[in-house]
């Protein structure tokens, strides 16, 4: 059991701080509007087109973040999706969930968990015009079902999260 414990302090250790600068990123949390905690990245690149696409085109997620083994599209109409997403993640292995997703066509993409082994795991990528580029905000809730895998899913959260914005400065270009 101490073994477990000194794991899980450094996963969790180890995950970007929230509330601070990191580089070019701003990390903040804040309760949401359903009593859960959400988690924001704000972060600019040059590339706007990258900037959209990256969240919205579901082939190229599935080439691009390392942790996505595959996606089964269900439906995709342009405005919204329904995919199943099959993800690897440090220590729990692969996770699969569905999710209902929304896209208006050129700034904006949102997702709602439907089905998957998180209570809750919804968020938003927003696209805002800047000078030389765009300014992204990737705001991201996830709750676990029992308060044991919360602090798990927090820090894979936190990882996950930081991985995103580095493919996206990385593929996009850093403002």
């Amino acid at each position: 059991m101490p073994r477990l414990f000194v794991f899980l302090s450094l996963l969790l250790l180890a995950a970007p701080a929230q509330g601070r600068v990191d580089g070019d990123v701003l990390w903040d949390k804040y309760p949401d509007d359903q009593g859960g905690e959400a988690r924001r990245a704000n972060f600019a690149v040059k590339d706007v087109g990258c900037a959209y696409r990256i969240m919205s085109d579901l082939e190229y997620m599935e080439r691009s973040f390392a942790f996505l083994e595959e996606v089964k599209v269900h439906r995709d109409d342009g405005r919204s999706q329904n995919a199943t997403f099959r993800e690897r993640f440090f220590p729990v292995g692969v996770v699969e969930s569905r999710y209902e997703r929304a896209l208006n066509g050129s700034d904006r993409v949102s997702w709602v968990l439907q089905e998957g082994r998180q209570e809750r795991h919804d968020g938003t990528w927003i696209i805002k015009p800047r000078d030389g580029g765009v300014t992204i905000e990737f705001i991201n809730i996830i709750e676990a079902k029992n308060w044991f895998d919360q602090a798990i899913l927090n820090a894979i959260q936190k990882r996950t999260m930081a991985d995103i914005v580095e493919y996206a400065q990385t593929l996009c270009g850093v403002l």
